[in-house]
């Protein structure tokens, strides 16, 4: 099953590299309050369905149509999940059998990691777990204009690397949002320890299924 002509894998972070205990829904109702209140997006509980960057995406794009939008405003809305984030993080453990697979990739693939989290918040959790040093590019949500499910890190990594096609790249991730962006810019998605139905709903389907992160060996080796 192995494949010979990749030349790199683009990991998600949480809950695929680390054991993420990032309370989600905590964090997306805080910036929906706060948003709601600073009355940059009506009051509409279908807005939680979104995720918390989509949500933030629209309050900005509210705030530029009403001559509203600063960096600092920018800043003071993003310092909500940036707040959860440290927290879910901060001691976060590696999921089994990471270390084991970065050391086998090292030095034969590019390992690049593609997150909605900060840089800051993903280099001080890889050094905490001693594995910073493995890996050639982290894209966190600085980097981009829209955050996954929007394609626009894994466009940046393709830019950052203009000699290596889409299809020598492989994805990992534990999300449909993961999949949906990889899928995008034509990179095979592999699904770890993922809710397939959910994936199917939002028109994902994946390359393949695991549920050992040591597994992804199987399709590069």
């Amino acid at each position: 099953m192995g494949n010979k002509s990749i030349k790199g894998i683009i990991f998600d972070m949480d809950n695929t590299l680390l054991q993420s205990k990032i309370n989600f829904a905590a964090m997306k109702k805080d910036t929906y309050d706060y948003i709601v209140k600073l009355g940059l997006l009506p009051e509409n509980s279908e807005l939680l369905n979104l995720t918390t960057a989509k949500i933030i995406e629209r309050a900005l794009e509210s705030a530029t149509k009403k001559g509203k939008m600063t960096e600092e405003l920018k800043k003071e809305i993003w310092s909500i999940p940036t707040k959860y984030e440290v927290l879910g993080m901060e001691k976060a453990p590696l999921e089994p059998g990471v270390e084991d697979l970065i050391k086998a990739l090292y030095g034969k693939f590019l390992l690049v990691v593609v997150t909605n989290n900060s840089v800051e918040a993903a280099i001080r959790a890889f050094r905490d777990n001693n594995i910073y040093q493995y890996f050639d590019l982290i894209v966190g949500r600085e980097m981009v204009k829209s955050l996954k499910p929007s394609p626009d890190g894994f466009i940046y990594v393709l830019e950052r690397y203009k000699t290596i096609s889409p299809d020598e790249w492989l994805s990992v991730g534990d999300a449909w949002l993961d999949g949906k962006a990889s899928i995008d810019v034509g990179i095979k998605f592999i699904s770890y320890k993922g809710d397939i139905q959910k994936m199917n709903t939002m028109g994902v389907y994946p390359y393949a299924e695991i549920n050992d992160i040591r597994e992804v060996l199987r399709f590069i080796i």
